[in-house]
C-alpha cells in the first residue's frame, strides 16, 4: 500500500518542543505523506520554525492562522489536507519512525481507524514511558470501541489513529469547548464500521503544563 497519508500538526506556541517533533514525522518509514503544520498563531518563533522546515522537506506544507484553538488549527488541517488517510499528531509529543507504517497495515475499507497505544512521558523522558490503555491487539466494531470509551477502557484521543478521509470527511472538531476529541471520535464511531486496535506503543505523548489541548 501506498496511498498518501495526510498528518495534520497544530502548533502554538511550542517552539521548546517542535523540532523534535517535526524531525519524528519527517523520519517515518512510510514516505508518501504530506505534513501539515498549522501555525495558530504563534508569537514564540514557532511559525519561523515551521517555515524553515518547509524549505528543507517538500512534503511539508504550513498554514498561518490567527490564533483560534486546537479545534480550529486541526480544522484546518482537515480543510486543506489530501490524503487518502488522516493522522493528527500534537506538536509537543514525539512518534515512532514506523507509526505510520505501522498503522496503515491495520486499515482497509471496512476499518474506521486504525488505533495505536499511547506511552506517556514527563518533560523530556523518553526513557522512563507509560502505557495508557495498555490492551492486546484486537478487531472490534465501532459500537463495542464507543462502548469501551464509555466504560473508561479505551482512549477517545484523536492523536493515536490513522482514519480513512471518506470517513471524516464532513466531520469538524468543535471550537470553544474542553475535551474536544471525544465529540469528534463519537461522531465518527457513530458510523457502521471496525476499530483494529494495535498493541504497540508507538505515539509518545508529552505531560506538560500550557499546551495547545488547554487552549480553547
Amino acid at each position: 500500500m501506498n496511498e498518501l497519508v495526510s498528518i495534520i500538526i497544530p502548533v502554538y506556541n511550542v517552539k521548546q518542543y517542535l523540532n523534535e517533533c517535526i524531525q519524528s514525522v519527517v523520519n517515518q518509514k512510510y514516505r508518501n505523506i504530506e505534513i501539515l503544520l498549522i501555525d495558530d498563531g504563534s508569537t514564540d518563533g514557532s511559525n519561523l520554525i515551521c517555515d524553515e522546515w518547509s524549505r528543507k522537506d517538500n512534503r511539508i506544507k504550513v498554514f498561518h492562522k490567527n490564533n483560534g484553538g486546537l479545534s480550529s488549527a486541526r480544522n484546518a488541517g482537515l480543510d486543506n489536507a489530501t490524503g487518502k488517510y488522516i493522522s493528527f499528531i500534537d506538536s509537543d509529543d514525539v512518534v515512532s519512525d514506523d507509526m505510520i507504517s505501522e498503522l496503515i497495515k491495520g486499515i482497509n475499507d471496512n476499518i474506521t481507524m486504525s488505533v495505536c497505544k499511547i506511552e506517556t512521558f514527563v518533560n523530556d523522558d523518553l526513557n522512563n514511558t507509560k502505557s495508557f490503555y495498555p490492551r492486546k491487539s484486537q478487531l472490534m466494531s465501532n459500537k463495542d470501541y464507543l462502548s469501551e470509551i464509555l466504560r473508561h477502557k479505551a482512549d477517545n484521543a484523536s492523536v493515536n489513529k490513522l482514519f480513512q478521509m471518506d470517513t471524516i470527511r464532513d466531520k469538524r472538531f468543535k471550537e470553544g469547548i474542553i475535551n474536544e476529541d471525544f465529540p469528534f471520535i463519537l461522531d465518527v464511531l457513530l458510523q457502521k464500521g471496525n476499530v483494529n486496535i494495535l498493541n504497540t506503543g508507538i505515539y509518545y505523548y508529552r505531560l506538560r503544563s500550557g499546551s495547545i489541548t488547554q487552549q480553547a
